[in-house]
Formats: structure tokens, sequence, C-alpha cells
């Protein structure tokens, strides 16, 4: 049985990065629409594995390392769900009992910065836990990230929109959201909220892309396969991803 890997990490302060767009907050950040160079990559389905963690950090880590060092690279999230392993979880209530182990996007960046994660091709995504014994030998090269940002860490959890504003307008981010019943079946058309007669389903992490504040909304890529909502994306209002009751790494950008 695989024991997970503690190591302690500093946290890091991120260093300056010229942002791709200039602050405004009239102006909308869409990376998808102005950078699909770099967004416009295969959207992962994790059907009954509970790694939207995995997929979602490597995501973000393969867009940092095209904006930052240039290098088009699609990185494995299937080495994340094979070596980052926290606890056995089966979010189906003991349906599919042992198909995923859970992490988190820290977990997953602290792997990052001290192993490196291969392409894709070398270690395709599978959507299920593997024994070390099974899995497929470390190829090179291996794209190791500087270290990570947790937004908002030091405000007691009081982050801005500002915060947010300034460190998307550098790259996409990783952010964890409450969802619902109903969040499963949006079909992308309007914005999604919240409403007070939804059941809450579960903790989920997503990449951010795009935001527009004067008309309250953020754009976030799923990893429930690109028939979801519109091709995998969908609208969700600023406040549903602004809850200071979720845990740490809720907001994260990797740095070099």
């Amino acid at each position: 049985m695989y024991q997970p890997i503690y190591r302690p990490v500093l946290r890091p302060q991120p260093r300056p990065i010229r942002p791709f767009y200039d602050f405004n907050y009239d102006e909308e950040v869409n990376w998808v629409h102005d950078r699909p160079d770099i967004t416009d990559t295969p959207i992962l389905d994790q059907k009954l594995c509970a790694c939207c963690w995995a997929i979602a950090t490597a995501t973000c880590m393969g867009f940092h390392l095209c904006l930052q060092c240039r290098i088009q690279v699609i990185l494995s999230s299937q080495e994340l769900v094979d070596n980052v392993c926290l606890y056995s979880h089966d979010v189906y209530g003991g349906l599919f009992q042992d198909t995923c182990y859970e992490g988190t996007p820290v977990d997953a960046y602290v792997w990052c910065h001290y192993n490196g994660l291969p392409s894709e091709e070398s270690n395709m995504f599978e959507g299920r836990w593997r024994s070390l014994e099974n899995c497929p030998p470390r190829q090179t090269p291996r794209y190791i990230v500087g270290g990570y940002v947790e937004l908002g860490a030091w405000t007691d959890g009081h982050e801005t929109q500002r915060e947010i504003a300034e460190a998307l307008m550098q790259q996409p981010l990783v952010a964890c959201m409450s969802t619902t019943t109903r969040f499963a079946n949006i079909d992308g058309e309007g914005i999604y909220y919240e409403l007070p007669s939804d059941k809450f389903k579960g903790l989920h992490v997503v990449v951010v892309v795009a935001m527009n504040l004067r008309e309250d909304y953020f754009i976030i890529r799923n990893s429930w396969g690109p028939t979801w909502a519109k091709a995998g994306y969908a609208k969700v209002r600023c406040n549903q991803m602004f809850n200071f009751s979720l845990p740490s790494g809720r907001w994260m950008m990797a740095r070099n």
C-alpha cells in the first residue's frame, strides 16, 4: 500500500510576473478567448474518480509553463492520482469502493515541486488509482514548478476581488467551490448560482479561466468532459467562488 509522503514546504511569496492584461475592472479577462494557443487542450472527464484536484492542478501548471517558459505541453494528471493520495474516498456511497484516492491542490503542487510532472503521453489519464507497481516507469522530461501561492492565505480568508483579478490577469487559477445537485446538470446558458432550495453536493476543484466583474461572473473549466455545460465551461456568479468557509487552497496559482 502506498504511503503518502509529507514534506514541509515554505509558503512562497509570488515573484513579480508581468500580467497579460492591464488591470481594469470594466474589462473582461478571458484566457479561452484571448489565448486559445494555451487553453485549447482536451477537457478530461474524471467520471467516478474524485480527482478534480489533480486535473485542475495539472491543467493550470501546463498553462503556467506555456505562459512563462513557452513550452507547449499537456501534463499528466494521472501521475498525481497515482502518487498524491491522502485517503480512500468513495463519492458514490459504497457503489464503487476504492475507485480513487482524494487529495488537494496543495499536495499536488508540493508533489510537482519536488518530483515534477511528465507529459500526458507518458502517463495517460485513466480516472482510477493504480498501485505503484502497476504504474508506468517514470519518464523524462519531468516539468518542475517552483512553488505555489495560496491567494488570501494570510488574510484570514477574506479574499478581495482585486487580489483574485490581479492574479487571474497573470494566469488561469485553481479554485475550490461548493456544488449542488443542480450544478451537475446545468446547460451552460446563463450564470450559475446556488438557490436556497439547492442541496449541497460537495466541494469541487475547477480551473478559473475568465472573469467579468462588471457582469459579476467567472468562467470555470470543469473536469466532467466536453459535454458538460457549454463544451466543459460554465459561467459562475462571483460570490459563488468566494465561500470563506472552504478549506485552505481555495484559490491557487503556480509560480516560477
